[in-house]
């Protein structure tokens, strides 16, 4: 099958209560008919869906790519504001995708642990010092894209920050503003990293 454009990295099926729909046949054929060589099914917390998502993507020429969104306890700063009572907070969320054996036996170790050792009232969930020991053969979607993410972020920052003027600003913040803008568009250096963030960065 040929490249396509696209190919999805996070579907929720049927098997991810209240978040998906779609029944792992029905998707399959529609990456067939989208000519999309492979898809990842990461449903929320669990594997349910990894054999019957396996053989049917296989049968149809589809590449799977099993994956899950594991929860990550959050790490609550000491200061923190307290939340509902007895309702500990939600946890992050991770998209692991399997890159082989290895990582397909790591992440059904890591779900199992989150099943098997969460709390109740929270939800399946593990540690980040749980992911230390089981990373071999996965592949941190979520963290590859996060830090794309907070680069564009601080570009918006930057550009905001250069180029408009509020009216708490100081005579001091002025002339810092004024001196960045001067900077930009008098040294090449300097144009040509906000030209390539403005583009858009390279993949990492």
């Amino acid at each position: 099958m040929p490249n396509a454009d696209f190919i999805h990295l996070r579907v929720h099926s049927a098997y991810s209560l209240s978040e998906g729909a779609i029944k792992l046949k029905e998707m399959v054929k529609l990456c067939v008919k989208q000519r999309m060589p492979a898809v990842a099914v990461t449903d929320t917390g669990n594997l349910f869906g990894a054999l019957e998502f396996a053989l049917a993507a296989m049968d149809v020429g589809v590449q799977p790519i099993i994956g899950t969104v594991l929860g990550i306890t959050r790490v609550v700063p000491v200061n923190a504001k307290p939340g509902l009572p007895g309702k500990p907070p939600a946890p992050d969320q991770l998209v692991l995708l399997c890159q082989n054996e290895t990582g397909y036996r790591n992440l059904m170790a890591l779900v199992s642990k989150a099943f098997l050792e969460s709390d109740p009232m929270a939800g399946p969930q593990v540690t980040m010092d749980a992911l230390e020991g089981r990373s071999d053969g996965l592949d941190a979607y979520s963290a590859t894209a996060l830090r794309r993410i907070w680069k564009a972020e601080r570009f918006s920052w930057y550009m905001t920050t250069m180029l408009h003027r509020t009216e708490e600003e100081t005579a001091f913040e002025r002339r810092i503003r004024q001196a960045e803008l001067d900077y930009v568009t008098s040294s090449r250096a300097a144009a040509t990293a906000l030209a390539e963030n403005y583009v858009g960065l390279a993949f990492d």
